[in-house]
């Protein structure tokens, strides 16, 4: 239909189907847990490290390598590893996200992990540093997944699965957000529309479009 309509530019937003990748899906039944939600993929990962995207979140990057690059570049470093992003959050928030402990400081961008809490108090948290939706896990998540409970509300939280292979001698590393990338938690409204904005002013063809509208819009 595009094709016959002439509609080229948006015939081109396609070209990811002719790339040599297969989509695979299940559900989940309920809302029972990102730990639970993983579970539900164990067949579609062949016993093999698996990389987890959280599709609420978009991480934008301005690096030469992007954040899931430089933990790929990790995870080759160190075979049979955990490897988490993350990114420093204000001490009032850590309440809201799986916080790492590091062993050794939190000033360098790549740092060895010694323990991992979800959502810790303001006053017990080891670090400002907050899981950033990107992970990649050994296959061992999933019995590690089966040995443990679930938590608050009956949810079975993947931190604690993956604080289980930690104790257990699995090392885990945290690659950190730099200056020059931004993690947009499109959960909620308020970072959703900031994100529309952000990447539409972007945009080569609308961006001085909508540039032009705020600024009329808003009597700058």
């Amino acid at each position: 239909m595009l094709q016959r309509s002439e509609q080229q530019a948006l015939l081109q937003t396609l070209e990811y189907e002719d790339m040599n990748v297969q989509f695979f899906y299940t559900r989940q039944s309920r809302a029972a847990g990102l730990g639970d939600a993983i579970n539900h993929a164990r067949n579609f990962i062949n016993n093999e490290p698996f990389i987890i995207a959280l599709g609420d979140s978009i991480i934008h990057s301005e690096e030469n390598e992007c954040l899931l690059q430089r933990m790929l570049n990790t995870y080759a470093e160190h075979d049979n590893s955990l490897v988490l992003g993350t990114r420093e959050v204000p001490l009032e928030e850590v309440s809201r996200y799986g916080i790492v402990k590091p062993k050794n400081g939190t000033d360098q961008p790549i740092l060895e992990i010694d323990d991992v809490v979800e959502k810790p108090p303001v006053k017990t948290t080891p670090s400002r540093l907050a899981f950033a939706a990107r992970y990649i896990l050994p296959p061992t998540i999933f019995d590690a997944l089966d040995r443990t409970s679930p938590g608050k509300g009956g949810e079975l939280q993947l931190t604690d699965g993956i604080r289980l292979l930690l104790k257990e001698g699995t090392l885990g590393y945290s690659v950190k957000l730099t200056d020059k990338e931004k993690r947009y938690d499109i959960g909620n409204m308020g970072s959703y529309f900031e994100a529309f904005v952000d990447f539409a002013l972007q945009d080569e063809k609308y961006g001085y479009q909508l540039r032009q509208y705020l600024h009329k819009k808003l009597n700058l």
